[in-house]
């Protein structure tokens, strides 16, 4: 008799780890879902909305910066000798 109960509560574990299994598995595929939906671009374009983000305007080139007519001399590292450039 000790076995037959002993194969009965096991029966018993594992039907509660299959039902525990198919929910799972629903919450998942209803996960998967709501991730598609928030993922596409109108769902996207709304959360931007609500949190105040814009669009960028148009963007202009930037000036380069002027290039000094005599070079700047190198900052001496400590410990290494200045460079005098020469190559």
């Amino acid at each position: 008799m000790y076995v037959q109960g002993e194969r009965i509560t096991a029966q018993r574990a594992a039907d509660g780890l299959a039902a525990d299994i198919d929910v799972a598995r629903t919450k998942q595929r209803d996960l998967v879902v709501e991730l598609a939906r928030a993922e596409t671009p109108a769902a996207i374009a709304r959360g931007a909305a609500g949190a105040d983000l814009v669009e960028p305007s148009e963007v202009a080139a930037v000036p380069a910066a002027p290039v000094p007519a005599t070079p700047v001399p190198p900052f001496p590292s400590a410990g290494l000798p200045a460079a005098t450039g020469v190559g």
